[in-house]
């Protein structure tokens, strides 16, 4: 669900998953012996929690290894490359995207995240037009980003998620 990740951000959908556990808690409290079922979704909520607070730290910890490495660089423009995409990290993938630079970010991070679980079969970004094209067509409008560098981000999104070859083992 990428728009969601885009859309919410994990903090957002970290929030709709304690709600979700807060009922269930509550209807557990009230039988005081939870059922089999109430146990599963439990386990799912809680599970659901530890991702989202995972790929806010792995958010975090990009954010901090790309201000270092800023900090360091000696050339001025990859110096600024690298400080812009620190300044993306500290925003994404925990909250809602607001550019669609942030948008790709926060797809990837999900990406990356989805990839850890999986021996990547059937991953796939769906109808990432459709719920990329407000963010692009808002900066355009805004003059945040020219269609060149849109294009340029595009394929570099889609260069480094080709790099995610799946393993197989016999």
């Amino acid at each position: 669900d990428f728009p969601s990740v885009i859309e919410l951000g994990f903090e957002g959908i970290a929030e709709t998953i304690q709600a979700n556990l807060n009922t269930v808690e509550l209807a557990i409290s009230r039988r005081k012996t939870p059922t089999a079922e109430q146990r599963k979704k439990r386990a799912f909520y809680r599970s659901g929690l530890t991702v989202c607070d995972a790929a806010i730290q792995y958010g975090k910890r990009w954010a901090q290894h790309l201000q270092a490495q800023a900090a360091v660089e000696i050339d001025p423009q990859r110096q600024e490359e690298l400080f812009e995409l620190a300044s993306i990290f500290e925003r994404v993938p925990a909250k809602p995207a607001q550019t669609f630079h942030e948008a790709l970010q926060s797809m990837f991070v999900a990406h990356v995240i989805l990839h850890q679980e999986s021996f990547q079969h059937g991953i796939s970004f769906g109808r990432m037009d459709q719920y990329l094209y407000p963010y692009l067509e808002r900066d355009l409008a805004s003059k945040r980003i020219t269609c060149e560098r849109a294009v340029d981000l595009l394929g570099c999104f889609l260069g480094k998620a080709a790099e995610l070859i799946p393993l197989f083992f016999q």
